[in-house]
């Protein structure tokens, strides 16, 4: 991906024109809110923040997509293999009739599936629309939600680390 920065002529003939940074990720425009206090350093940050926005979204999106298809591929594979350790009646046929497919599993966590993305995408949107419209209450809700998706994480790990710790001592 190529990442070009510059800036766009914003403004109706009447009025003065104003210079507002501007981001080019991927072949679309993403204009900033100019604030009278803004360096070029300033206008750097907003680009970054914008295009960790963006990479955050992506990541959350695809994050949720593979985690269900996994699920539904692994309650699939377990159903059909409980399926044939059934036992098969006078007729040679299971005696299972209708066993659902990973497609079943995958459109019956739609909603879960779903509602998951939009939660996700809450931090990301922040950034985003934060750094675009120059708000920043909206702002500080997205280093927050970053602090606590941190603060997480770090528990996570540490979590993990102790479970593998007690694993290993037996």
């Amino acid at each position: 991906q190529r990442i070009v920065t510059g800036t766009a002529m914003v403004g109706d003939p009447g009025h003065a024109q104003q210079n507002h940074p501007e981001v080019n990720l991927a072949g679309f425009h993403i204009s900033l809110a100019k604030a009278e206090s803004d360096s070029p350093q300033v206008n750097e940050m907003k680009k970054k923040v914008i295009i960790l926005s963006i990479g955050m979204a992506v990541f959350v999106v695809l994050q949720i997509l593979a985690s269900n298809i996994f699920s539904a591929s692994k309650m699939s594979s377990a159903i059909h293999q409980l399926v044939s350790a059934l036992p098969v009646g006078p007729d040679g046929e299971q005696a299972i009739e209708d066993v659902p497919s990973g497609g079943n599993f995958f459109l019956g966590n739609l909603t879960t599936m779903m509602s998951g993305i939009a939660v996700g995408l809450l931090v990301p949107a922040c950034g985003f629309f934060g750094t675009k419209n120059g708000d920043k209450n909206i702002i500080q809700m997205f280093m927050y939600g970053n602090a606590c998706c941190s603060c997480c994480g770090i528990v996570g790990f540490i979590g993990l680390l102790i479970a593998f710790n007690a694993l290993n001592s037996f």
